[in-house]
């Protein structure tokens, strides 16, 4: 049996961010995907974006995942009764803020970012922008 050692968090019931309106450039990267909605993504969602950008970048350059799934869904059987606790763990989900950069790439050139990212735009259930850092602005 597994024992958590903290208690799981609540779902999150707004999606609101004031503070984060624009949270400005690449930290690890020269590209990235900045998220223009708040949105609960899951772990497959993520997982297929980043299948995407090495299969269409050919495996040159780096790709930084900014996310942490740190939030439980939990579910219990369809017939059980009420009361006696949460149950199982369904899956576990992360709280993408609008305006917050996820997914950055570098060691690519632009055309290659770019073209990975169209076909990245179709696959997440949020808009999505491209932004990019100047070797000027480092």
């Amino acid at each position: 049996m597994i024992t958590l050692k903290y208690k799981r968090k609540f779902k999150i019931k707004k999606f609101i961010n004031i503070k984060n309106e624009f949270l400005g450039l690449c930290q690890f990267g020269f590209f990235g995907i900045k998220s223009l909605n708040s949105v609960l993504m899951t772990p497959n969602q993520i997982e297929e974006s980043r299948r995407i950008i090495i299969r269409t970048t050919k495996r040159i350059g780096k790709v930084y995942i900014r996310v942490i799934f740190n939030y439980v869904l939990t579910s219990k059987s369809q017939g059980s009764r009420m009361g006696k606790g949460v149950g199982k763990v369904k899956s576990w989900i992360t709280f993408i803020k609008r305006g917050s950069i996820f997914i950055e790439m570098l060691g690519i050139s632009k055309k290659l970012a770019i073209k990975s990212f169209k076909a990245i735009k179709y696959i997440l259930p949020i808009k999505v922008n491209f932004i990019f850092r100047d070797l000027l602005t480092v």
